[in-house]
């Protein structure tokens, strides 16, 4: 358990340094001169990557969570394809980040990043008044409310249930390991 829990933190802590090596010297130059020196596809380019680098950390706790609660309710099968989801999982997540964080840069319709001075960095600002624009709102919208409101609070309350059906089985004498 602590294996994964190392390699979950090494994961978002690499994420986390690619993100600084690329974002923050060009951050850094707008910082000081309170100005957008760059050409405006550097300013999608470090918004792209700065929102796929928090959907992408999102869904490596996401995926955390969901590998704890597969391995509670389902030890024995899980165990034996547990490498093969992760990794198709994973896949999965990555794509959607990327395809999360470019389509505003990619799509004209979809959004655009804008310079902000006072935090010297571009991020992603959506005006709607198109069904595109309507259409991927609603998409990731339905997506944060699902995979970070509803999912994890009903993982936790089932991990919960559980926990206290064998803590009490345990209390009683009555587990039953077969």
């Amino acid at each position: 358990a602590s294996c994964d829990r190392i390699a979950t933190n090494m994961a978002i802590a690499a994420l986390d340094i690619v993100w600084a090596l690329l974002v923050n010297p060009i951050a850094f130059s707008a910082l000081v001169s309170r100005s957008w020196l760059h050409e405006e596809v550097f300013c999608k380019v470090t918004g792209s990557l700065t929102l796929s680098v928090v959907v992408l950390r999102n869904q490596i706790v996401g995926l955390s969570l969901l590998d704890k609660f597969c391995s509670v309710f389902a030890p024995f099968a899980y165990l034996q394809y547990r490498r093969k989801v992760m990794s198709a999982l994973a896949g999965a997540a990555v794509a959607f980040a990327l395809v999360y964080a470019i389509l505003p840069a990619t799509v004209p319709k979809a959004g655009a990043f804008t310079f902000y001075p006072a935090y010297a960095a571009c991020f992603l600002e959506v005006s709607c008044s198109h069904s595109v624009c309507y259409a991927y709102i609603t998409v990731i919208a339905a997506h944060w409310i699902v995979c970070w409101a509803i999912l994890p609070t009903l993982f936790f309350t089932m991990m919960f249930i559980k926990a206290r059906m064998v803590k009490r089985h345990l209390v009683m004498g009555t587990f039953n390991t077969a």
